[in-house]
């Protein structure tokens, strides 16, 4: 007999802050190329287009590879925690 799939999401740091970024880059988005776009503000908005789609199709193939393998969570956290803390480092100080 075949297992059935389990539907629901698996829990990781990118998912945790996604639920958090993704509602603010698409009001971001929508705000500053819809309601006001002056000024230069269009490029914000497509800037932020940009990183929800980009963040959008990122957890989305996380959440595949994840849910098809058999990963150790704790090494998915582990990973993902140090790629964020990376990437937070990187936004904070820049490369020089």
């Amino acid at each position: 007999m075949m297992e059935k799939k389990k539907n629901s999401l698996t829990k990781s740091p990118i998912l945790i802050v996604g639920l958090f970024a993704l509602p603010g880059f698409a009001y971001g988005g929508f705000y500053y190329l819809v309601v006001d776009p002056s000024g230069g503000m269009a490029l914000g908005g497509v800037l932020s287009l940009m990183a929800f789609f980009i963040y959008a199709m990122v957890l989305f193939f996380e959440q595949i590879i994840l849910g098809l393998s058999n990963f150790s969570i704790k090494k998915v956290w582990l990973i993902e925690v140090i790629i964020l803390l990376l990437v937070l480092f990187y936004f904070r100080n820049g490369i020089g």
